[in-house]
Order: structure tokens, then C-alpha cells, then sequence
């Protein structure tokens, strides 16, 4: 437990220091969402949270996590992805990923990667409607649509 926690510490402290640097860089487009996700490797959906902090007109810092509604134990995915939007719609990215499981007081952490690539929409001045595809590349790999809300700060 005690490393849950400090992993939960230092993605907050991480975020919290990128969400200041985006705010001072690009306060109008900072972007908070919820998102719905599957993953296909685990077979379990999963709910979460992500952040799309602006560093630069076409590229942003996009942390994410999700806890995934598992039948035993617990699992949840933290992530920390650069996001490049390379035309309205389409963006691509990519960062790292980790993946804790526990099931009966036996946990596992996995370190790795992800690549990701969606589409964005735009509904009226503040909501920002997307999905995307995800391919984690850990201990194994996994694939995982997810889709969302993301709504301008």
C-alpha cells in the first residue's frame, strides 16, 4: 500500500508542476476530462481521469489514470504521454505507462510505454469530445479504446 501511495504522490506532484508551467505557457486551452476505457488485454473496463496541459502550439503533456473494474484484486494505470496533434482531428503520442495489480495481498507493478493515437472534436466553446486507441507495451502488451470528455479550464 505504501507504494501505491507514493506513486499516487509523485504522479500528483508531477501533474501539479506541469498543470503551472501550461497555465503560464497557454491559460485558454488547458483542458480537464473524464474517460471511459476498455482494455482488451485484461477484458475489463476502466474509468479516469486525464489533463492536456499545452507546451507549445501542437504539443501538450497529457497525464492520465484509470482504475479498471477487475472482478478480483484491484488495477489501475497511471500514465505520463506527450500529445501531438498533427491535424484537426487527429492527434498521436506516446510516454510512459505504469500498471499495478493486486490481488489478495500480493501486488505487481509493471513499468513501460505507451503509443496512442485519437480523434478530438469540439462541442460549443469549452467541451472537447474524444477517443482513442492505446497500445501499452509492459511486461506483455495491451490494446485499449477509451473515449471522453475533456473541458477547457
Amino acid at each position: 500500500m505504501r507504494s501505491i501511495t507514493r506513486i499516487a504522490m509523485c504522479a500528483a506532484v508531477a501533474s501539479c508542476a506541469a498543470f503551472g508551467l501550461a497555465r503560464a505557457q497557454d491559460a485558454q486551452t488547458a483542458r480537464v476530462g473524464s474517460r471511459m476505457s476498455y482494455n482488451f488485454d485484461v477484458r475489463d473496463p476502466g474509468i479516469g481521469a486525464q489533463l492536456d496541459l499545452p507546451i507549445a502550439p501542437r504539443l501538450a503533456l497529457y497525464p492520465s489514470g484509470a482504475v479498471y473494474l477487475v472482478d478480483r484484486g484491484s488495477l489501475y494505470g497511471l500514465n505520463a504521454d506527450v500529445k501531438v496533434r498533427v491535424a484537426r482531428p487527429l492527434y498521436v503520442g506516446g510516454g510512459l505507462n505504469l500498471m499495478h495489480r493486486s490481488v489478495a495481498d500480493v501486488g505487481n507493478t509493471d513499468a513501460g510505454v505507451n503509443l496512442l493515437g485519437g480523434l478530438e472534436g469540439r462541442v460549443g466553446r469549452r467541451v472537447h469530445p474524444f477517443a482513442e486507441g492505446r497500445v501499452i507495451l509492459n511486461d506483455g502488451s495491451a490494446f485499449e479504446l477509451g473515449a471522453g470528455l475533456s473541458i477547457i479550464l
